[in-house]
């Protein structure tokens, strides 16, 4: 699976996971913002949102999983717009957290 999200010149630290494995069920940035987890990994995450993110802001992530809930500090890193329909924009933004969450890997593989 890992070679899926990774490619040859990729210099990630570890293995990103993507929608069909993190199991994540909801994601807001705090306080009630909605957010989707493109893809995660143990330092930050991918995520789409329906508002612009500022280039180094810092946001609080919450993230639930089934029988699990996380508050994930995080600066966001970059942040474009994904899609545009007529009424809407979607902004995809990659957000560093400032704490490595390195768990999320065993958590996920181990059910």
């Amino acid at each position: 699976m890992e070679a899926a999200l990774t490619t040859a010149h990729d210099r990630r630290a570890f293995r990103r996971l993507g929608s069909d494995e993190h199991r994540i069920s909801a994601a807001r940035i705090r306080p009630a913002r909605e957010a989707a987890v493109v893809d995660i990994s143990p330092q930050g995450a991918s995520i789409e949102v329906s508002f612009r993110l500022r280039p180094g802001a810092t946001i609080d992530l919450q993230i639930d999983r089934p029988g699990d809930r996380r508050d994930l500090k995080g600066r966001v890193l970059r942040c474009s717009v994904a899609r545009l329909s007529a009424t809407s924009v979607c902004y995809r933004a990659a957000v560093l957290f400032d704490r490595e969450w390195p768990s999320i890997l065993s958590e996920t593989n181990a059910e």
